[in-house]
């Protein structure tokens, strides 16, 4: 049996931002966004930089997918403040995304913490009707109410 050793992206930061790079296009086009690849890419690879990554590559594309979506979404590229969002809320605490604010009572989509609350209260506290009904994935409304 062959085995390769393969460093840990937190390691890699050359790799990192060919990946971010390649990963974050790829991405974009996917959801027909090509026309904002060169304004999501510097956001994007901002926050790439920022993260520990503890997981693999597997974690930075679904990162590049998470930010195709959000911009789909908002039908705009999103500033790197709003993409440090959407990486997984389990970090470290030293982690400096500490370091880039996010608007405290808005959520990716434009809507207030009190619409995501609402729609909550709406469906009886039961998070996929509340997120079907703000057009958010349940792991959206979840890091929402988390960040919150």
């Amino acid at each position: 049996m062959l085995r390769v050793q393969v460093p840990p992206l937190r390691e890699r930061s050359e790799d990192r931002d060919i990946l971010v790079t390649a990963l974050v296009s790829a991405a974009m086009r996917r959801v027909q966004l090509a026309d904002l690849v060169e304004d999501v890419l510097p956001a994007a690879l901002t926050v790439a930089s920022q993260h520990t990554w503890p997981g693999n590559v597997r974690e930075l594309e679904n990162f590049a997918e998470r930010v195709a979506m959000a911009c789909l979404e908002r039908g705009a590229a999103l500033p790197a403040r709003q993409l440090a969002v959407l990486l997984d809320s389990d970090h470290d605490p030293d982690d400096s995304r500490a370091d880039i604010p996010e608007p405290p009572d808005t959520t990716l989509s434009g809507m207030t913490i009190a619409n995501v609350k609402e729609a909550l209260k709406e469906c009886g506290g039961n998070r996929t009707e509340a997120a079907k009904r703000l057009g958010i994935g349940r792991s959206t409304l979840w890091r929402l109410l988390k960040n919150e």
